[in-house]
């Protein structure tokens, strides 16, 4: 995604003007009220949730968010609700939606006048089991996808 956004979006210089939120995906805004009883594990927060959020987000004044990694995480283990545990680089975080949320996310920031900046791990994995390391150089062509979605 860092990859898509350097393609479509003005230089570092650029994004030096931009006021940034930073923000945890799982724990941002959730579709439900419920508290999160497990911090450990997911919490529900999704990328459909953030939209109904980024009227606050530009009413506080920030103009870019940056939120977590997009990519599937490894399932193996607790802890993976931050995104920093990449075990497929090909696939989105099924619990924060599908692409098309994602994208939907994006657009919807982008009629505020907010640029989104997505968080990407490529020096190091989840800990995972086997399975998705076949595939993890293929990162590329999944940033194009997306990008040809936007």
């Amino acid at each position: 995604m860092i990859f898509l956004l350097a393609l479509n979006y003005p230089a570092a210089k650029e994004w030096r003007k931009r006021r940034v939120y930073q923000l945890m995906t799982d724990r941002f805004a959730t579709d439900n009220e419920v508290a999160c009883k497990d911090l450990r594990s997911y919490c529900g927060g999704t990328w459909k949730a953030l939209t109904s959020k980024l009227d606050y987000i530009a009413g506080m004044g920030y103009n870019a968010i940056w939120i977590s990694p997009h990519v599937e995480q490894a399932e193996n283990s607790t802890g993976s609700y931050h995104g920093y545990w990449n075990a497929n680089l090909n696939a989105p975080n099924p619990y924060f939606g599908t692409d098309e949320d994602l994208i939907e996310m994006i657009a919807e920031a982008h009629k505020r006048d907010i640029w989104v900046l997505s968080d990407m791990i490529f020096n190091h994995v989840g800990n995972c089991k086997g399975g998705y390391y076949d595939n993890m150089h293929n990162n590329i062509p999944r940033i194009r996808v997306l990008q040809q979605k936007l």
